[in-house]
Protein backbone atom coordinates (compact mmCIF):
# COMPACT_ATOMS: atom_id res chain seq x y z
CA UNK A 1 0.00 0.00 0.00
CA UNK A 2 2.91 2.15 0.17
CA UNK A 3 2.08 3.66 3.33
CA UNK A 4 4.67 3.68 6.22
CA UNK A 5 3.10 2.13 10.11
CA UNK A 6 5.55 3.63 12.35
CA UNK A 7 3.30 2.60 15.52
CA UNK A 8 0.96 -0.64 16.18
CA UNK A 9 -0.58 -2.49 18.78
CA UNK A 10 -1.70 -5.95 17.99
CA UNK A 11 -4.42 -7.50 20.55
CA UNK A 12 -5.88 -10.95 20.84
CA UNK A 13 -9.06 -12.61 22.11
CA UNK A 14 -7.47 -12.74 24.89
CA UNK A 15 -5.75 -9.26 25.53
CA UNK A 16 -9.00 -7.91 24.93
CA UNK A 17 -10.95 -10.18 27.84
CA UNK A 18 -7.95 -8.86 30.20
CA UNK A 19 -7.79 -5.59 29.64
CA UNK A 20 -11.49 -5.22 29.69
CA UNK A 21 -11.69 -6.57 33.16
CA UNK A 22 -8.58 -3.95 33.99
CA UNK A 23 -11.41 -1.06 32.96
CA UNK A 24 -13.88 -2.47 34.95
CA UNK A 25 -16.05 -4.76 32.14
CA UNK A 26 -17.93 -3.37 28.44
CA UNK A 27 -21.12 -1.97 29.08
CA UNK A 28 -23.40 -2.86 26.42
CA UNK A 29 -26.96 -3.53 25.18
CA UNK A 30 -27.71 -7.22 25.01
CA UNK A 31 -30.36 -7.97 22.26
CA UNK A 32 -32.63 -10.75 22.63
CA UNK A 33 -30.79 -13.02 21.03
CA UNK A 34 -27.59 -12.49 22.43
CA UNK A 35 -29.49 -12.23 25.94
CA UNK A 36 -30.58 -16.29 25.36
CA UNK A 37 -27.18 -17.20 24.84
CA UNK A 38 -25.84 -15.41 27.84
CA UNK A 39 -28.82 -16.44 30.24
CA UNK A 40 -30.03 -13.33 30.57
CA UNK A 41 -32.83 -10.62 29.67
CA UNK A 42 -32.32 -8.08 27.42
CA UNK A 43 -30.76 -5.17 28.31
CA UNK A 44 -27.98 -3.27 29.40
CA UNK A 45 -25.27 -5.50 30.92
CA UNK A 46 -21.50 -4.90 32.02
CA UNK A 47 -19.76 -7.78 30.27
CA UNK A 48 -16.23 -9.14 31.63
CA UNK A 49 -14.21 -12.27 31.09
CA UNK A 50 -15.88 -15.21 29.20
CA UNK A 51 -19.08 -12.91 28.91
CA UNK A 52 -17.36 -10.89 26.45
CA UNK A 53 -16.14 -13.99 24.37
CA UNK A 54 -19.07 -15.20 24.38
CA UNK A 55 -21.29 -11.83 23.33
CA UNK A 56 -18.69 -10.64 20.33
CA UNK A 57 -18.25 -14.30 18.72
CA UNK A 58 -19.70 -15.94 15.83
CA UNK A 59 -21.28 -18.81 17.14
CA UNK A 60 -24.28 -17.14 19.60
CA UNK A 61 -25.91 -15.33 16.30
CA UNK A 62 -23.66 -15.50 13.09
CA UNK A 63 -20.70 -13.53 11.61
CA UNK A 64 -22.81 -10.37 10.72
CA UNK A 65 -24.38 -10.05 14.43
CA UNK A 66 -20.44 -10.72 16.07
CA UNK A 67 -19.61 -7.86 13.54
CA UNK A 68 -22.62 -5.77 14.73
CA UNK A 69 -21.64 -6.29 18.56
CA UNK A 70 -18.00 -5.98 17.79
CA UNK A 71 -18.44 -2.34 16.69
CA UNK A 72 -21.33 -1.66 19.44
CA UNK A 73 -18.67 -3.31 22.26
CA UNK A 74 -15.61 -0.88 20.61
CA UNK A 75 -18.59 2.21 20.82
CA UNK A 76 -18.95 1.51 24.41
CA UNK A 77 -15.54 1.36 25.14
CA UNK A 78 -14.89 4.72 23.48
CA UNK A 79 -17.82 6.19 24.97
CA UNK A 80 -16.46 5.38 28.58
CA UNK A 81 -12.84 6.79 27.36
CA UNK A 82 -14.74 10.03 25.95
CA UNK A 83 -16.92 10.28 28.70
CA UNK A 84 -14.48 9.65 31.04
CA UNK A 85 -15.87 6.52 32.97
CA UNK A 86 -12.89 5.39 32.59
CA UNK A 87 -10.06 7.87 33.76
CA UNK A 88 -6.61 6.29 32.49
CA UNK A 89 -3.52 6.93 34.30
CA UNK A 90 0.11 5.90 33.44
CA UNK A 91 -0.27 2.93 36.35
CA UNK A 92 -4.02 1.97 34.68
CA UNK A 93 -1.46 2.29 30.51
CA UNK A 94 0.91 0.11 31.87
CA UNK A 95 -1.01 -2.10 33.20
CA UNK A 96 -3.38 -2.92 29.89
CA UNK A 97 -0.15 -2.93 27.03
CA UNK A 98 2.18 -5.20 29.27
CA UNK A 99 -0.90 -6.90 28.06
CA UNK A 100 -0.15 -6.47 24.39
CA UNK A 101 2.31 -6.38 21.63
CA UNK A 102 3.00 -2.89 20.93
CA UNK A 103 5.87 -0.64 20.33
CA UNK A 104 4.05 2.41 21.68
CA UNK A 105 5.10 3.09 25.19
CA UNK A 106 3.25 4.36 28.10
CA UNK A 107 4.07 8.19 27.78
CA UNK A 108 3.20 8.22 24.49
CA UNK A 109 -0.68 6.13 25.30
CA UNK A 110 -0.86 8.87 27.57
CA UNK A 111 -0.34 11.74 25.30
CA UNK A 112 -3.10 10.42 22.81
CA UNK A 113 -5.23 9.86 25.63
CA UNK A 114 -5.10 13.36 26.56
CA UNK A 115 -5.50 14.90 23.27
CA UNK A 116 -8.42 12.52 22.23
CA UNK A 117 -10.54 13.54 25.51
CA UNK A 118 -8.93 17.63 25.34
CA UNK A 119 -11.01 17.63 21.69
CA UNK A 120 -14.69 18.28 21.71
CA UNK A 121 -17.33 16.72 19.58
CA UNK A 122 -15.33 13.60 18.11
CA UNK A 123 -17.47 11.00 16.37
CA UNK A 124 -16.66 7.63 15.65
CA UNK A 125 -16.51 6.18 12.50
CA UNK A 126 -16.65 2.54 11.54
CA UNK A 127 -15.41 0.66 8.31
CA UNK A 128 -15.36 -2.46 7.79
CA UNK A 129 -12.10 -3.84 6.46
CA UNK A 130 -11.64 -4.98 3.05
CA UNK A 131 -10.66 -8.57 3.35
CA UNK A 132 -10.04 -11.46 1.10
CA UNK A 133 -11.26 -14.83 2.34
CA UNK A 134 -9.30 -17.85 1.82
CA UNK A 135 -8.51 -21.28 3.57
CA UNK A 136 -5.76 -23.10 4.80
CA UNK A 137 -5.30 -26.29 7.23
CA UNK A 138 -8.53 -26.04 8.02
CA UNK A 139 -8.93 -22.52 9.29
CA UNK A 140 -10.50 -19.15 7.80
CA UNK A 141 -7.81 -16.83 6.84
CA UNK A 142 -8.87 -13.21 6.06
CA UNK A 143 -6.12 -11.10 4.33
CA UNK A 144 -6.83 -7.13 3.76
CA UNK A 145 -7.47 -6.54 0.26
CA UNK A 146 -4.59 -4.08 0.13
CA UNK A 147 -6.47 -2.28 -3.08
CA UNK A 148 -9.62 -1.82 -1.30
CA UNK A 149 -7.94 -0.82 1.61
CA UNK A 150 -5.91 1.79 -0.12
CA UNK A 151 -9.32 3.30 -1.41
CA UNK A 152 -10.72 3.68 1.92
CA UNK A 153 -7.76 5.42 3.47
CA UNK A 154 -7.39 8.24 0.91
CA UNK A 155 -11.56 8.93 0.74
Amino acid sequence: MNTRITKYAVLEKTDIIEIASIIGGIPVPVDDKAAAFLHKKKGNYILKGQEIVDFLGTSLSGKEDSEKRQVEALKSIYNQLYSKNIILTALLMQQIISKIESNILVPEFMQNYNNFIAKKNWTMKTFKLPVIEKRENNLIIFDPDLEKSRKLLFE
